[in-house]
């Protein structure tokens, strides 16, 4: 797990799929972790019955390697585990019919979540809550927004040099959803994310990303009773799920939901109990000066695409960041991590990371501020609440659409300012003194 997200892949581990490689940090070993195992180590793994994870062992439909990640929670009776997933494939869809019913069994690569409820956690003793079958290559679309077939790789054959690649397979096939596990019974759970090859004999991989929303974290009702800032989820709270592609600064984690606090940090310092992710100080994209702000643009999607960047601070202290009035950056840019910005404001920092310098009019430090970065949103009028989704991906309607952004709140501490104050005074009265010495 890493930032806000999760990657598996069924990076080949077998040796038909060689081509592939099973070296850690291999292209399509998208997590980053140990490569795919086969099936019959990962159901030990995961301690389900041998054929568990095969559509119809019976007819020889078995899965054949995959990889999945499996972390233990304690749920309260009624909770909600909320989720985004994006599938990636460059395998062939698959129906093989079955001789004793006549109907067509998915024969596709698939992803999966596993929930085990823990009976006796000392004894090890536990049972198959729910096997939620997330979806499959057969149900993927034609289409490749998030990971470019630059970066996604395919199959590294050599020519005669040994360097050129003469084949490629990207990922051509993706979809996206959003799944609500509703837990019936208090408990411990385990749940495990997972994904597997199915009758693939070729060079042909799967991959599975698991989301986990960013939220903000200015103070809000009902825990900061004063304040409305509207940073939490049943007060339509600003969030996104995909935050790897396009973000403020290094990282972006993720919570079940907004963490207000009075200095706006709770993401940073109060850990959520009901996620996957590390939690990180992600508040890292905005650098504030006197009259100024630094904002950090952390881009990895290929290709001239927009991003918006809005940002909001409560300049008559009434605690609401009211729209539009309050806006104070409205920017849509065309970003590539690979080609100089045309932009001359904007300063390439590395590859995929840019920086852009904001004159403003007072020093924000002693206000609240919201910054919501959205990658190609369907409307541009985008507000300090609520979510908003992307045109690629979300064209016709917003049934199972991914947000893909990220927010930020800020609020300076006094002493910091102070502090920083302090620092340039001290500095300005040696580089007198300094001049001064040289004059004599």
């Amino acid at each position: 797990m890493q930032q806000n997200r999760l990657f598996l892949s069924t990076n080949a581990q077998a040796e038909e799929d060689s081509n592939l490689g099973n070296e850690i940090g291999n292209i399509y070993n998208l997590s980053g972790e140990e490569p795919a195992i086969d099936a019959f180590s990962l159901e030990t793994a995961l301690k389900i019955p041998d054929g568990f994870l095969s559509p119809d062992i019976d007819n020889f439909v078995e899965a054949f390697e995959g990889s999945a990640a499996r972390k233990r929670f304690f749920f309260p009776q009624g909770f909600t585990y909320n989720f985004g997933w994006t599938f990636y494939s460059n395998d062939e869809r698959r129906d093989i019919l079955n001789p004793d019913t006549l109907e067509f069994i998915d024969a596709s690569d698939y992803a999966f979540l596993l929930v085990k409820k823990i009976i006796d956690p000392q004894e090890d003793i536990e049972e198959i809550y729910d096997f939620i079958r997330l979806t499959s290559v057969n149900e993927s679309e034609d289409l490749n927004l998030f990971i470019d077939s630059d970066t996604a790789g395919g199959i590294r054959e050599r020519n005669v040099d040994g360097f050129t690649p003469v084949i490629e397979m990207p990922f051509v096939r993706e979809s996206s959803g959003i799944y609500n596990l509703t837990i019936t019974e208090d408990g411990i759970y385990d749940l495990s994310f997972g994904i597997v090859d199915v009758d693939d004999f070729g060079d042909s991989t799967s991959g599975l990303a698991i989301w986990e929303r960013d939220f903000g974290d200015a103070p809000d009702r009902p825990v900061n009773s004063n304040f409305f800032y509207d940073t939490l989820l049943q007060n339509n709270g600003p969030r996104y799920y995909e935050g790897e592609f396009q973000r403020l600064g290094t990282f972006k984690d993720g919570e079940h939901n907004g963490r207000p606090t009075i200095q706006a940090n709770g993401d940073d310092n109060i850990p959520s109990p009901f996620v996957f992710s590390r939690q990180l100080d992600d508040e890292d994209g905005v650098v504030f000066g006197k009259r100024w702000i630094d904002v950090i643009f952390n881009i990895s999607r290929l290709g001239d695409h927009p991003y918006q960047l809005r940002a909001w601070a409560d300049f008559n202290e009434n605690k609401i960041f009211d729209h539009p009035s309050e806006l104070f950056i409205d920017d849509l840019l065309i970003l590539n991590p690979d080609t100089i910005s045309d932009d001359p404001e904007i300063t390439v920092l590395s590859q995929g990371l840019f920086k852009k310098r904001y004159f403003v009019s007072e020093d924000l430090r002693k206000y609240y501020t919201r910054f919501r970065l959205t990658w190609d949103p369907l409307g541009l009028d985008i507000t300090p609440q609520g979510e908003f989704f992307s045109s690629p991906d979300c064209p016709i309607s917003l049934v199972d659409c991914l947000s893909h952004g990220e927010v930020e709140d800020y609020k300076i501490p006094e002493t910091s300012i102070t502090f920083g104050l302090l620092i340039i005074g001290i500095l300005g009265l040696m580089g007198l003194k300094e001049k001064s010495n040289s004059n004599k």
